[in-house]
């Protein structure tokens, strides 16, 4: 058998499989656009046409109101897409998928007049953001 032949095919499947490993060790999305918005409700901000809404700034910063505007809000009166990671001292079992414009809150009893949110967390394409009930 001529191995000699064959060299050239060798080296170049050890470089794609170089790259393709440098590129996963640095963190880099092998060719995937850096200017690339995420689409509402993708998982892991993996970017693909698949229609929807994607998130601009106006977007980002709307969500960001929305996530404080639950601030303080009864527990009863939470819209039913918001997930409840804590109830007290109660914490619950939530999936560790990432999900853009999720929002997930953590309750407190803090003046016996029943569950209030105390702080938000809002799922954003370059990870998640908190929010906390400021006191007063």
């Amino acid at each position: 058998m001529n191995t000699k032949r064959y060299l050239p095919a060798i080296a170049g499947i050890a470089l794609i499989g170089l790259t393709a490993f440098a590129a996963v060790a640095l963190g880099d999305d092998a060719g995937a656009n850096k200017n690339a918005t995420c689409l509402v409700g993708t998982v892991d901000c993996v970017d693909a046409d698949l229609g929807g809404d994607r998130l601009d700034e106006a977007a980002i910063e709307q969500l960001e109101q929305q996530a404080r505007g639950l601030l303080g809000m009864n527990e009863a009166d939470l819209p039913a897409d918001v997930r409840i990671g804590r109830r007290g001292a109660e914490q619950l079992m939530l999936t560790e998928d990432h999900v853009l414009g999720r929002m997930t809150v953590s309750l407190e009893d803090l003046d016996d007049t029943g569950y209030r949110v105390v702080d938000v967390t809002v799922e954003l394409p370059n990870g998640t953001a908190t929010y906390d009930l400021q006191a007063g």
